[in-house]
């Protein structure tokens, strides 16, 4: 019976060892509402005041729910209601500094901290039409289909079309 205990236990360590490499990129400062995520290793996680973000999560936003997330270099970000976000890669090693995010739905706000002022290139958002290069600066990225409409209605302003062919 201890062979098969110490396998499982083995593979487990072995499944969990890539993961465990995951870069801690920033926390959660302020969650409101259902606020979840997958990390790299497929496990769930509930986020909550100063719950770590690494590298590979993915956090999602509820109905009427927000996030705000600081990153390690100071980046502040503020993810709207109904939002799928990726921290895909955020290094701040001086000489090696990358941001590389992924937007999949929803929007969020971000005020960027030191790594796209040492190396403006390496802040990226990827969203499924473009990828956007940010050059330390605060900006507003949203993706949305008839609730932009519906919420641009409601203020009185036209809404803002963005076609990808």
């Amino acid at each position: 019976m201890r062979a098969p205990a110490a396998l499982t236990v083995l593979v487990a360590l072995a499944l969990a060892a890539p993961v465990a490499g995951a870069a801690v990129a920033g926390k959660a400062v302020l969650a409101r509402g259902a606020v979840t995520g997958t990390a790299a290793d497929g496990s769930i996680l509930v986020l909550g005041k100063e719950s770590p973000i690494s590298e590979g999560d993915v956090i999602t936003t509820g109905k009427r729910s927000f996030a705000v997330l600081e990153m390690n270099d100071g980046t502040r970000m503020s993810l709207r209601p109904e939002t799928v976000f990726r921290v895909e890669a955020f290094r701040t090693d001086a000489g090696a500094e990358s941001a590389l995010l992924r937007l999949f739905k929803g929007g969020m706000r971000t005020i960027t901290g030191y790594v796209s002022k040492r190396n403006p290139e390496a802040y990226k958002v990827r969203t499924a039409v473009a990828t956007i290069g940010i050059r330390g600066t605060e900006f507003d990225v949203r993706l949305c289909g008839e609730d932009c409409r519906a919420e641009s209605e409601k203020l009185g302003a036209p809404a803002a079309a963005v076609t990808s062919r």
